[in-house]
Formats: structure tokens, C-alpha cells, sequence
């Protein structure tokens, strides 16, 4: 299957919600938040929100990540800064990315992912941060991030449980385990 790796833009909102809804938890994300997040993905005319599209139009999966200045932390709790690459300033943040289960394995997370890694050097970021869902399916979570360069530098347990949504495994309040992983910038080729 071809896909196309574009901006995120607005009007795909619509689309993108009842993917998050099904892979990530019902109502892990509103379209309001959602929104939100999109916006807070931009920086200098570069966004880093990805969709991934079929030649049919269809949106097959989406990555939100957010730019250096634009996060303080992710939606859980618990961070491990002295472990990072550098300040928090200078580090972009995965967000999330969700690819539609159907279409799993066919490389659309990793090319959204390595767009969005190619859109953080442009900004002049040295390095991202991200909270992999220890409990995935097949630990795809961790996989695909340790592919991408990522390191595990913390675990976090319970790190959703204040977030209102339903997850698929463990119902409200979610107790999965976060692992904390970094990307170093500066020691990885472009």
C-alpha cells in the first residue's frame, strides 16, 4: 500500500479523533484537544502534525509532536530531566501517534515519526522526548522508538491515571507504565 506523509491540518480532525478513540482509549483525546495539540505542533511555519494518507484518501494514521518552547511535559505525570540530552527548551516532545489498526506494519508510524524527527532538526531541536506505552500489543511501543534512536531512561507507573479517558486494557483510571525514552540529536546522523 502507498501513502502520502502531509501536514495534519484541521479540517482532518474529523478523521484523525475516532482513530485516537480506537487505539489510544475512548476519549484519550476530544476534538477540542485535539485542536489544541495540532496548533501547539507549530512553530516557524514547520509543523510537526503528520497524517499519513492512502491514495484513496483515507487517513491511515497521524503524529503529533511538539516542537522546542512548545511543551512542558506530556499529558501524564513524571519526567526524568537530568537524563536528558539537553534543557527542555531545546527538545521536542512525541506526543502521540496513532496509526489505525487495520493498517499496522506497513511502516506508516516510522515514516511519520522520521518526518517529524527531520521537521525537529530544521527547528534546531537536539533531541526529543518520549513516554512509550510499556504494556503495547507485542511491546510495539518501545520498539518502534528504540528503532528510531530512542533510549529508555525512566519508568513511570500509573503515568495516564489522571487522564479522564478509558483505556483499552485497563478501563479508568488507566494504570499503565510509561517508559520514559530520549533521542540525542547530536549524536545521530540527520
Amino acid at each position: 500500500m502507498n501513502f502520502d506523509v502531509r501536514d495534519l491540518r484541521e479540517r482532518d480532525l474529523v478523521q484523525a479523533l475516532p482513530i485516537a478513540n480506537r487505539v489510544g482509549g475512548d476519549d484519550y483525546y476530544t476534538e477540542e484537544l485535539l485542536a489544541t495539540y495540532r496548533r501547539r505542533c507549530a512553530r516557524d511555519g514547520i509543523s510537526c502534525a503528520l497524517a499519513a494518507w492512502s491514495d484513496d484518501r483515507r487517513l491511515l494514521g497521524f503524529r503529533l509532536t511538539l516542537p522546542p518552547g512548545n511543551w512542558e511535559r506530556g499529558r501524564g505525570h513524571g519526567h526524568s530531566s537530568a537524563a536528558w540530552p539537553a534543557d527542555i527548551s531545546r527538545l521536542g516532545y512525541f506526543q502521540s501517534c496513532f496509526v489505525d489498526a487495520d493498517h499496522t506494519g506497513r511502516g506508516i508510524g516510522r515514516a511519520l515519526s522520521t518526518e517529524a524527527i527531520r521537521r525537529l532538526r530544521q527547528l534546531g531541536a537536539l533531541g526529543a522526548v518520549a513516554h512509550s506505552w510499556k504494556e503495547s500489543p507485542h511491546d510495539s511501543s518501545r520498539r518502534a522508538l528504540t528503532g528510531l534512536g530512542f533510549t529508555v531512561v525512566a519508568e513511570h507507573e500509573n503515568y495516564w491515571s489522571q487522564i479522564p479517558y478509558r483505556c483499552h486494557r485497563c478501563g479508568v483510571p488507566c494504570r499503565c507504565t510509561a517508559l520514559e525514552m530520549v533521542l540525542d540529536l547530536t549524536a545521530t546522523s540527520p
